[in-house]
């Protein structure tokens, strides 16, 4: 039995979030939190929304919003967030029923009481921990002058060969390889680069992004992906599938254009090889 990761994210983001009330920032971005504890902002937007449709993260919107704990950590359970994430625990199929049993209803099972005592273990083990009593030794970065308000400029995203630079809201100017890019979104004036070595921020609209090369397609008004870190699409919940195991949401209309851009690009690569 393997708990899924997706469990141990959705736990590190409110056990972030119990810190920072602890620290007494308890409002905190979706890219400050995802930037800390390690996932991209479609991930984390995922797990948060389900987090945040079972009470246990409140979502403040606006220029000074942010996420904080939907109850107070002590109140929170790993078991409580499991049924967030996953839904009931199942250790075994068997616990099915009937169908789902080798031996059907030919009387006692040993094998299927054990399960069920597994199953039952695990529960009461998840119910008894709670967020209050973990400590992931988060660090919580202390609130500074709202960015908006310490650049009066937009800084400046100049395209290179390969490569692009940029200057992020906290005034690093950094040069980042193409190749590295998985994807970029945009919200509020601010894009999100989304690399293989974290995620860095900048000033500006999507749009920006638009003369990055043919190596990126725009799937929805807030994200702008690499098609070379592209593995999939789920056509049924409308999302790309990116080579991290995250996904990002494609518009209906857009999917048979961006399968075309796809395999054209992918056709002049193998061409230029």
């Amino acid at each position: 039995m393997t708990i899924p990761i997706s469990i141990n994210n959705a736990v590190h983001i409110l056990q972030y979030l119990h810190m920072a009330q602890l620290n007494g920032v308890p409002l905190q971005t979706a890219a400050t939190i995802s930037q800390a504890i390690g996932i991209n902002r479609a991930l984390f937007v995922r797990l948060s929304n389900k987090l945040k449709q079972n009470k246990l993260v409140h979502v403040k919107h606006g220029r000074n919003g942010g996420h904080t704990l939907g109850r107070p950590a002590s109140e929170i359970s790993i078991y409580d967030v499991y049924l967030a994430i996953e839904g009931e625990l199942q250790v075994s199929a068997c616990l099915d029923g009937k169908e789902s049993c080798a031996k059907g209803d030919k009387g006692h099972c040993r094998i299927r009481e054990f399960f069920h005592e597994l199953q039952e273990h695990t529960i009461n083990l998840m119910k008894v921990q709670n967020i209050e009593g973990l400590d992931a030794g988060w660090e919580i970065p202390m609130p500074v002058l709202d960015s908006y308000d310490q650049i009066s400029e937009t800084p400046e995203l100049v395209v290179l060969k390969r490569a692009i630079q940029i200057i992020t809201t906290d005034r690093r100017k950094l040069i980042i390889s193409i190749d590295e890019i998985l994807l970029f979104e945009g919200s509020a004036g601010i894009i999100d680069i989304y690399t293989e070595q974290g995620v860095f921020e900048i000033h500006g609209k999507i749009a920006k992004v638009a003369d990055c090369g043919a190596e990126f397609f725009s799937t929805h008004r807030f994200y702008t992906v690499n098609v070379n870190h592209v593995v999939g699409i789920d056509r049924v919940r409308r999302e790309v599938l990116l080579s991290d195991g995250s996904a990002i949401p494609i518009v209906h209309y857009k999917v048979k254009a961006f399968l075309n851009h796809v395999a054209t690009y992918r056709k002049r690569q193998k061409q230029l090889a």
